[in-house]
């Protein structure tokens, strides 16, 4: 009764106190007897923990009703939490289960506990050993932490565990379903082998990651699911191989536990092995050959050849149909039977029958089969046993024929198109002499003796009237050669073998032949007997056969007729003798042979003809003429005049093709000068065509295709062609310096400048426009240069548009004539240059500078008269030396080329002194817009005043630094005058007393200077009271400068400062 309380309990989730159910079971007094009889009961505050370990086979984490409990479980209760128990801790206290799985720690005060079963019961002999752990959410984890409170039992700490299992049944099968069996015999090598495989789940769990593999085939699969593999369920595998031994395949199968949720389970992974096993049992081989029976002896002789397409069957000893084959082209045949007794029978080919059975002591070389049924004795074949002893062998009657033929070119040989005769006794005998038979030949010429017993014979022909046999065994092939020898008519003795159809036995005959026919003129020398025109009498011709043996001469009469007659059929040909003065016609000409010329034009030889017997061949004739020629030269046109020049050479090489007024066309080519000639042509119309010329020429008559007549033995000499190649007109637009219209070294080209080329259309060289007719246009580029390419060689003018700012070359004029000329296939004109050049100038004036400033401020005079000298080297390499004088104070050097100049002025003039530099100097630069320098100024001081050479400022250690220097006077004192700006106004006096100096130069320090300041300074002549300045300078903050100024600049007196 307490176990099914407990039942009850559990199956609907109360939780209930244990002891009290034993005390509802047990009487007055009793005591417990599982493992909680180590608690103390008698402990009201003490606590409990407890209290089922069970199979839950169907894993929904409950104990229900057919779920049995686990005996002998070692549980351990531990002191503290579960995550903080380590391997090898020793428990508080253990319990075993007893009493269906029932285990309980009693006495337990309130804490934190952790009950779980002892790792010793998963090891093998263990209570849990490979079972697996099924928790659920109402089901305590395998290690459960539980909190105890004072006096509480707990009965919650239940665990649930199933088993899992896993088994395989591996078979095989040669029919590709499942499942198989166990062994499995093949017997072909190579067969194709189906391995099944039975997963069987067989256990309680659900299986995830079911894999199947094979210790041969490797990794097979995983279960396909849906789902983990559920427990008492199935999966079945297949695989196909070949198979060529005796081979064992063991199957390995393995999964995990799940649940059916594939929540993997805590327990051991199942698997299982199945082995399944293939014996290779070789067949056996049984043969061999059916082979003709040539002779008929029942053995197999050297040289006698097996038959094909012949059906063989095979049939057990139970006349069960096992195989049926047909031999080879060698006569073989086989079958691979698996061992056991067996007879084979051979089915007769149309026309055979079987040779005798069983002759000879060799059984791999005589017939087997009965000679009625076909069937041979029974024989036992042994696994892989190779009996190639099984033959029949067979025979046929025997034929012999053929053919008796009008060998029409009496060769002895049967050609194409040769007729047989009709009616033509034949006679067969044996090598006896005794006759076999007799017949006559059908309307094709055709007899036979038919069903024949292998043996020696031989034919005798019987000739008609008329006719003579053809010679005897010509050629290599006896089925087209004449048997019959040409006296008996009889040929020799032949064995005729075992289903022989000997058709090789003919007889030829023919009868004589004849050939002409007619040597005539042929006036039109077209090839062809036109009406009218007469046969040539007295001609010799000769008759040769093919091997060239004269087998005749004869000569045409007066009509010119000739014939060979009484000929025996074969190759023949006719050569024909020329009369003096004529040649022959062309050969074969039009398309009836009957009325053509047949002899070839250089050796007078006809082709070979074959006459047949009994042919009168008129066919073969010659025509015969006074010939015409026609000519002649090809040449190189080079200035596409149209007329050969001296000095233009001939073309070598060029195909020219004659049309004949037959419409035949001749080829020839020009020899080394150029020339070609067709002879013998008769007279008529004629086209001559230049087929195809040197690459690069181009015709300048207009004369191809050239139509011509020629009269009888006319020779025609004017058919000629000129050709040129075509070529270019090159040259360069640059600087002609030196005006020669040469360029020179250092003369660079120019560009971007447009010149045309125009077809000068009169050849005068001179530009007409309108008139002359303008080809192409292009601006100059990579130096100057231009190219106008491929031209025709003839009259062309080269036109320059004027560049701009520049003058040509007198020798070089804008427009260039050009007469290219070509030589060969192409070719280059004169150079066609254009040279240009430009000047430039220079000066400006010659002045007093009264004032000193730099500047020819009104009032202040031109200088008249004063020499001013040029020197420089110009762009074409010239050394330079010109003198002029000012005008009115003006001075010019110009009409110079580009180059780098200096021009000096003297020093004093009439007693004025020069105040500025000299000399000057000025570049021009070849290609730039510069065309002058009107910059190049001399300035001269009063002729009696005192001049300054120089006036310098400079800033040195923080100091200004003033020195000048004096020209044209004796020692001078000077006041030096600063201010801040350039007005004189606002200047102070440095000097306290004026500065001396034993000659022309001086020195003044200003030590009153601020940084970052600019000044003005002026200087007093005492003498004179002339000034001079102002000159300034900056004082900066960094490296010292210096300001030099050319004076005098002179301002007044001193008085009035």
């Amino acid at each position: 009764m307490f176990m099914e309380v407990m039942k009850y309990l559990k199956v609907i989730g109360l939780t209930v106190l244990l002891m009290a159910a034993l005390a509802l079971a047990a009487p007055a007094g009793a005591k417990e007897l599982d493992a909680r009889s180590q608690a103390a009961p008698s402990a009201p505050a003490a606590g409990s923990i407890g209290d089922l370990v069970w199979r839950d086979d169907n894993l929904n984490g409950l104990p229900d009703g057919g779920e049995a409990g686990i005996n002998n479980v070692l549980m351990q209760l531990f002191s503290k939490p579960c995550v903080n128990v380590l391997p090898g801790d020793t428990p508080t206290a253990t319990a075993t289960t007893a009493g269906g799985g029932i285990y309980a720690f009693s006495g337990l005060g309130a804490g934190h506990y952790c009950v779980r079963p002892a790792p010793s019961n998963f090891a093998p002999g263990g209570a849990l050993y490979r079972l697996a752990y099924t928790p659920e959410p109402s089901i305590a984890p395998e290690a459960r932490d539980v909190i105890l409170a004072t006096g509480q039992v707990f009965n919650d700490a239940d665990f649930g565990y199933t088993d899992s299992g896993l088994a395989l049944t591996k078979t095989a099968s040669t029919t590709g379903s499942c499942p198989g069996v166990d062994p499995l015999t093949i017997y072909d090598p190579g067969t194709t082998v189906t391995y099944c495989y039975d997963v069987h789940n067989t256990g309680h769990t659900y299986l995830k990651n079911v894999q199947l593999s094979d210790d041969k085939l490797g990794f097979l699969g995983y279960y396909p699911g849906p789902g983990p593999l559920a427990p008492g369920a199935h999966w079945l595998f297949s695989t196909s191989t070949q198979i060529y031994t005796t081979t064992v395949n063991i199957g390995s199968v393995t999964g995990d536990p799940s649940d059916f949720k594939s929540r993997p389970l805590p327990g051991d992974s199942p698997s299982a092995q199945d082995p399944a096993t293939v014996y290779y049992v070789p067949r056996a081989v049984i043969g061999d050959r059916v082979w003709e029976d040539v002779n008929g002896n029942g053995v197999q002789d050297a040289g006698e050849p097996g038959i094909a397409n012949v059906t063989v069957r095979l049939y057990d000893s139970s006349d069960v149909l096992r195989g049926t084959t047909t031999t080879n082209g060698s006569g073989l045949y086989s079958f691979n039977p698996i061992p056991g007794d067996y007879y084979v029978q051979f089915v007769l080919p149309g026309g055979y029958v079987f040779t005798f059975r069983d002759q000879g002591a060799n059984d791999t070389a005589d017939s087997d089969p009965d000679r009625t049924t076909g069937k041979t004795a029974v024989t036992t074949l042994v696994s892989a046993e190779y009996d190639p002893t099984w033959d029949a062998g067979m025979f046929r009657y025997a034929t012999l024929g053929d053919k008796v033929w009008s060998d029409t070119n009496a060769n002895g040989i049967q050609d194409g198109g040769e007729a047989g005769l009709s009616g033509v006794t034949v006679k067969l005998y044996n090598s006896a002499n005794v006759l076999q038979g007799t017949t006559t030949t059908n309307a094709s010429g055709v007899y036979s003796f038919t069903n024949l017993v292998p043996g020696d014979y031989y034919v005798e022909f019987v000739k008609p009237a008329g006719y003579v046999f053809s010679p005897q065994d010509q050629g290599a092939n006896d089925a087209v050669d004449s048997d019959a020898n040409t006296s008996t008519g009889k040929t020799a003795v032949t064995t005729l073998i075992s289903g022989e159809s000997d058709l090789t036995w003919d007889a030829g005959l023919y009868q004589y032949a004849t050939l002409g026919d007619k040597v005539w003129s042929d006036t039109n020398a077209n090839g062809i007997q036109d009406g009218g025109e007469a046969g040539l009498s007295g001609v010799t011709v000769k008759l040769y056969n093919s091997a060239n043996v004269l087998q005749g001469t004869t000569t045409t009469n007066a009509s010119g007729v000739y014939s060979f007659t009484n000929l025996v059929p074969g190759d023949y040909y006719v050569q024909f003798t020329l009369l003096t003065g004529y040649y022959f016609s062309p050969q074969d000409q039009g398309a009836n042979d009957a009325v053509d010329s047949d002899a070839d034009t250089s050796t007078g030889k006809t082709a070979v003809t074959t006459l047949i017997s009994g042919e009168s061949d008129l066919t073969w004739d010659a025509g015969m003429y006074y010939h015409a020629s026609l000519g002649d030269f090809v040449w190189n046109d080079t200035d596409a005049d149209k007329v050969q020049d001296p000095g233009e050479l001939g073309i070598p090489g060029v195909v020219i093709s004659l049309t004949l007024p037959s419409g035949a066309v001749l080829t020839t080519t020009t020899d080394v000068n150029g020339l070609y000639l067709f002879d013998n042509l008769p007279a008529g119309n004629f086209v001559v065509d230049v087929v195809s010329v040197p690459s690069g020429y181009f015709l300048t008559t207009a004369n191809d295709p050239l139509p011509v007549t020629l009269a009888p033995s006319q020779n025609y000499r004017d058919a000629d062609f000129g050709y040129a190649g075509k070529g270019h007109i090159v040259g360069v637009v640059f600087y002609d310096w030196n005006k020669d219209g040469v360029q020179d070294p250092n003369e660079t080209g120019i560009d971007n400048v447009e010149v045309c080329l125009y077809q000068d259309v009169d050849g005068d060289g001179v530009f007409d426009n309108p008139g002359d007719v303008q080809l192409a246009c292009q601006n100059t580029t990579g130096g100057g240069g231009y190219a106008f390419n491929n031209y025709m060689p003839g009259h062309y003018l080269v036109v320059q548009t004027q560049p701009s700012g520049l003058q040509s070359s007198p020798a070089s004029p804008n427009v260039r004539p050009v007469h290219l000329v070509v030589v060969g296939p192409g070719g280059q004109s004169e150079q066609r240059d254009f040279g240009e050049f430009y000047v430039v100038r220079v000066g400006d004036q010659v002045f007093v500078d009264a004032n000193g400033n730099g500047i020819q401020d009104p009032g202040e005079p031109g200088m008249i008269g004063v020499p001013l000298q040029l020197t420089g080297i110009d762009a074409a390499g010239t050394a330079i030396s010109q003198s002029v004088n000012s005008l009115n104070g003006a001075y010019i050097f110009d009409i110079l080329l580009p180059g780098t100049y200096t021009v000096t002025a003297p020093t004093n003039f009439n007693n004025y002194l020069r105040i500025s530099a000299s000399p000057l100097i000025t570049t021009f630069v070849i290609g730039s817009a510069a065309r002058e320098d009107l910059t190049l100024d001399f300035r001269y001081a009063y002729p009696t005043g005192l001049s300054l050479q120089r006036f310098d400022a400079a800033v040195q250690g923080g100091k200004v630094v003033l020195s000048w220097e004096i020209i044209g006077a004796a020692p001078q004192g000077f006041n030096v005058w600063r201010a801040d700006n350039a007005k004189a106004a606002g200047a102070v006096k440095l000097t306290a007393t004026p500065l001396l100096s034993a000659d022309s130069a001086y020195q003044f320090v200003d030590k009153t200077v601020t940084a970052g300041q600019s000044y003005w300074y002026w200087l007093d002549n005492v003498s004179d009271g002339q000034r001079f300045g102002p000159q300034s300078v900056a004082v900066p903050a960094g490296p010292t400068m210096r300001v030099r100024a050319f004076l005098p600049m002179v301002s007044g007196s001193v008085s009035g400062k």
